[in-house]
């Protein structure tokens, strides 16, 4: 599957949650509430400090067997926030992989269970031969900002703030919102996804994400150019 069935898998999500908590407003809809998510299948959560996968610091894994996701502590909410919808998305597509906990003195595996992939959020940072595990973060990460930040909810809500279906960064528009021509659209967007307009708060704020994730998913679906 790809990054195309993981956005539907998101969406699927976010109508079972809308049916889940009896079909909300989209105000009292939104952050998503992803522990209801996690309650509704059963999984449970742990949140420990200094997370590692043997030496390695890692944001979160998911246990696929034991229906158990960790997060690390030591990470903001709203990065854990992503965390928890990244691996969710290792779940809903199925991403085990069989990870061995017991050897023998000749380094055979005696025993193992099923986990996810390791949660990073930047999948540059995978070591390059391992394009597998790149791959499959990439999905993870798709799925994570649907759920979290809903293509259709973030352009509805970008346009009850700026009155713009896209910005170009060198419009007047622009210049009347962030006070500046001709900067480059990746610094824009950071500032648009974080400011406070029109007595709304920031779109961060709102759907509940930093605003590097809010940054990323605004350029994303290229409404700040």
């Amino acid at each position: 599957m790809g990054h195309g069935e993981s956005r539907s898998a998101a969406q699927g999500m976010l109508r079972r949650l809308y049916e889940f908590k009896g079909k909300p407003t989209e105000k009292d809809f939104y952050p998503v509430d992803i522990a209801t998510i996690l309650s509704m299948d059963g999984w449970s959560l742990r949140s420990l400090p200094d997370l590692r996968e043997r030496f390695t610091p890692i944001s979160g894994r998911v246990y696929f067997d034991e229906k158990l996701l960790f997060v690390n502590s030591d990470d903001s909410e709203e990065r854990r926030r992503f965390t928890l919808a990244h691996e969710l998305g290792h779940i809903v597509m199925n991403h085990r992989c069989k990870y061995f906990i017991e050897v023998d003195r000749e380094g055979t595996p005696l025993r193992g269970d099923w986990r996810g992939p390791r949660a990073i959020t930047r999948p540059d940072i995978v070591d390059r031969p391992d394009l597998k595990t790149a791959r499959l973060e990439r999905i993870a990460n798709a799925f994570a900002a649907e759920l979290l930040m809903p293509e259709r909810a973030v352009r509805r809500r970008f346009k009850d703030m700026f009155k713009q279906d896209q910005l170009w960064t060198g419009s007047t528009k622009a210049h009347e919102i962030l006070g500046f021509l001709e900067k480059p659209a990746i610094e824009a967007a950071e500032l648009l996804g974080c400011l406070e307009y029109n007595n709304l708060p920031s779109l961060a704020s709102y759907f509940y994400v930093s605003r590097e994730a809010m940054k990323f998913r605004l350029m994303e679906l290229q409404m700040v150019y």
